[in-house]
């Protein structure tokens, strides 16, 4: 049920198995977004997940900066096999989605302007078929 097409480089963090028309495509693969102790969102997009990641390294040392991530814009992930079912399971029991483009757990929030369930950080929802699919509390039994 889970997607493991695209996977992290187990030293070096970085996505492998990208399909190589994303990447010849030019399109945008990655941003960078911090979270501020006023609750604000702000972001940088970058082709390359190296050029994401260091600049989300330079600001998470800013004055305000509670949470600095880079996240996949169109390409989902789906958790490290290390990572059972089972494991998903007691985190979806707990409040916690698996979020296929921030590659961790996060508590999912409701948005009152688009009236849906959303991540905090990339603001996907949980009507997205790659959050579906890679969290077991929305399988039919």
């Amino acid at each position: 049920m889970r997607s493991e097409a695209i996977v992290l480089d187990k030293q070096t963090g970085e996505p492998r198995n990208i399909p190589e028309y994303l990447i010849e495509s030019g399109k945008t693969l990655w941003r960078a977004v911090i979270l501020t102790d006023k609750n604000k969102r702000l972001g940088k997009t970058f082709v390359s997940y190296r050029e994401a990641k260091k600049w989300a390294e330079e600001k998470s040392t800013a004055k305000g900066v509670v949470e600095v991530t880079v996240v996949s814009k169109i390409v989902s992930f789906g958790p490290p096999s290390k990572i059972s079912d089972n494991q998903v399971r007691e985190m979806n029991a707990i409040g916690k989605l698996w979020c296929p483009y921030c590659r961790c757990f996060r508590e999912y929030e409701w948005d009152p302007w688009s009236d849906r369930v959303k991540c905090p950080i990339c603001r996907v929802s949980t009507e997205d078929c790659d959050v579906r699919r890679n969290n077991p509390k929305f399988w039919r039994k």
